[in-house]
């Protein structure tokens, strides 16, 4: 009996990660359907709200449900407040834009809210590694079919997004044992698939999470530790738009032309540096290479679209969403790593929206404070 309950239980986790599979990749499926391209996103919807009731159903859900830890997402909710106050101020800027990416991003974001609060973390965790294997699985079909020229590379699906799509499983495989024969292996592998692919955001995570870990489990200060890291990831980004250099195009393949730009437009005026421009793209780049291409950098991003004030409420969220008592370091404080790391290269846009990256990212920053409970 205890075997069959056991079995059910698996099945029952292995249904919902597979919705969520089946959620994210309709994502990257939509420039593939011309007639359901609109329709896509309310699918979504659908089938991420019957993700949460099936885990209700299943029993999933925490003994004791309380609000109070995620305070901080109020930082979250507060923006598209401040863009629809912002709309009545300045009727004469691109503030309805911010309103209405925002509010499309913040249905996303309190839907993931509600089942973090809600369901166990055990369960949630366990759903996450299935989750994150079928994605793997796939991802390297898609590797396999893109080298092959079946399917051929798009915005939301290339190089970078392969990468990523690898890189969340590797890393539960590189955390669930702690001995070296075993991490080891993994690591030497997950470093060749990642470095096959090309993604090379992705690829530098992965290499230096065992650095990270490393400082982590001796500084004991998981939010020093990750504010760190994020100061690290503008300190990458700001010396090449001070300095611009051949070597620095070379290194980062001209995303640092890509920052420069963005920062620039950002910064014409006192509103839009404030404020910002409304638009997650620049209309134009200036090198024609480069035209149409968004910052390939999710804080840029958010700053040319929502100003100063907008990257610091993200921020403030970030740091405060990370627990201050130190536990050793686990699988959700790697996967945020990969998020974080990967956000200073690439562009989560919208940050809380149904591609892979922003999925695993709106997971972790909502659940790493739930280690100190």
């Amino acid at each position: 009996m205890q075997s069959q309950s056991n079995s059910h239980l698996e099945s029952k986790k292995w249904l919902l990660a597979f919705i969520l599979s089946f959620t994210v990749f309709l994502q990257y499926a939509r420039p593939f359907t011309d007639g359901l391209h609109a329709t896509i996103p309310s699918i979504q919807y659908v089938l991420y709200l019957t993700f949460f009731i099936f885990a209700i159903l299943f029993g999933f859900q925490k003994t004791e449900i309380s609000i109070k830890p995620y305070w901080y997402s109020l930082f979250i909710v507060a923006m598209p407040l401040i863009n629809l106050l912002l709309v009545f101020l300045f009727p004469e800027g691109h503030h309805e834009n911010k309103l209405k990416i925002s509010f499309e991003t913040l249905q996303f974001f309190l839907m993931t809210l509600i089942i973090v609060v809600t369901l166990s973390r055990a369960t949630l965790i366990a759903i996450l590694k299935r989750f994150t294997f079928i994605v793997f699985i796939v991802a390297l079909g898609f590797q396999v079919a893109t080298s092959m020229h079946v399917l051929a590379p798009s915005e939301l699906l290339n190089s970078n997004t392969i990468g990523y799509m690898l890189a969340p499983y590797l890393i539960f495989l590189f955390m669930s044992r702690s001995n070296l024969a075993y991490r080891i292996p993994v690591y030497i592998i997950g470093t060749l698939l990642i470095y096959i692919t090309g993604a090379a955001t992705t690829l530098v995570g992965f290499v230096l999470l065992p650095l990270f870990m490393f400082i982590f489990n001796r500084v004991k200060h998981p939010r020093l530790m990750f504010t760190a890291l994020i100061l690290g990831g503008f300190l990458v980004i700001t010396i090449p738009i001070l300095y611009p250099s051949p070597i620095f195009e070379s290194l980062f393949t001209h995303r640092d032309i890509l920052w420069s730009v963005y920062f620039q437009h950002a910064s014409e005026t006192l509103h839009t540096f404030l404020l910002g421009t409304g638009e997650w793209k620049v209309e134009t780049v200036g090198v024609e290479t480069l035209e149409g291409l968004k910052a390939h950098n999710t804080y840029l991003s958010l700053f040319h679209l929502n100003g100063l004030i907008g990257l610091v409420f993200y921020l403030l969220y970030i740091t405060f969403g990370v627990r201050r008592k130190h536990t050793n370091f686990n699988m959700i404080d790697g996967l945020l790593f990969l998020s974080l790391t990967f956000q200073v290269a690439e562009s989560n846009t919208p940050i809380f929206s149904f591609t892979y990256s922003s999925f695993i990212f709106s997971f972790c920053s909502l659940m790493n404070r739930t280690n100190e409970r």
